[in-house]
């Protein structure tokens, strides 16, 4: 399945194409009517500009900026303040400071619910991003994990995040496709009394999977992604989701002794019913 329509290019070329006499493609049309639609029922006084200095200065100083500028929890961008945040996030960074602008962007898109917000931030997921290095994909974690928070993603949201995590074409990265994972499950209601509903077992299975991997079990459960020796923070956080599936007196130890991953996975696995 081809990604979608970046919402900065969908923008753009609507807005070409409304001084030209080429047709509006369909999907360039149904992403103007979307955000027609959006801008319709937007009080447009209530939306924010970003803040000054918002690129500028050091992680620290952004980290520290974030408190400052007091912002409400859950705001609404400005149209320029939104289209500029989303160049940003989809910019193919190259270098430490453009991964970290990402970031910047990431968060502060995350304090925004609209759904222009969600198809941007699920737009990078989509685009299926191998970082450069290890650590330098945070900008797709944060991607995820904010739209673990948002409020009623819609079916076609729903689909891209599980395609993300176990679709013919998976996120590159293990640690995106955990938090991805965890973003699908969390729109999912939850029952520690009951079996996980038939929509959420591919996801979990994918975590028991995760929490196999670099043990003497990964033989009779193959890993689906390229080997990484250093786990404990994917299987740490594929722990946390499983926990609140299956609460567990005994907490799971990523960098704990195999037999014990081994036991400890192989009980959710019943328990859970996969």
């Amino acid at each position: 399945m081809r990604p979608l329509l970046p919402v900065v290019a969908a923008l753009c070329l609507v807005s070409w194409a409304c001084h030209s006499r080429v047709p509006l493609t369909p999907a360039e049309l149904a992403e103007r009517e979307h955000q027609e639609a959006w801008l319709e029922h937007v009080d447009t006084s209530h939306t924010s500009a970003l803040p000054a200095g918002w690129l500028s200065g050091t992680a620290r100083d952004f980290s520290d900026a974030l408190q400052r500028w007091d912002l409400p929890k859950v705001i609404l961008w400005d149209k320029v303040s939104h289209t500029q945040l989303t160049q940003v996030l989809l910019k193919l960074g190259q270098t430490p400071r453009e991964a970290e602008a990402a970031v910047r962007a990431a968060l502060l898109l995350s304090r925004d619910h609209s759904p222009p917000s969600q198809a941007s931030l699920l737009t990078r997921l989509e685009r299926r991003m191998l970082p450069a290095e290890r650590g330098r994909q945070a900008v797709d974690v944060v991607c995820a994990a904010a739209l673990s928070k948002f409020h009623g993603l819609d079916a076609g949201a729903m689909g891209s995040l599980q395609r993300l995590v176990s679709g013919r074409i998976p996120h590159p990265d293990l640690d995106v496709r955990v938090e991805c994972a965890r973003a699908y499950l969390a729109h999912i209601p939850c029952d520690p009394e009951t079996t996980p509903p038939l929509r959420a077992r591919n996801c979990l299975r994918f975590l028991i999977k995760v929490l196999r991997s670099e043990t003497s079990a990964q033989a009779s459960d193959p890993i689906t992604w390229p080997r990484i020796r250093t786990v404990a923070w994917p299987k740490g956080r594929a722990a946390q989701e499983i926990v609140r599936w299956h609460p567990s007196e005994i907490q799971f130890q990523p960098d704990g002794p195999w037999k014990d991953q081994i036991a400890w996975t192989a009980l959710a696995e019943r328990a859970l019913g996969l």
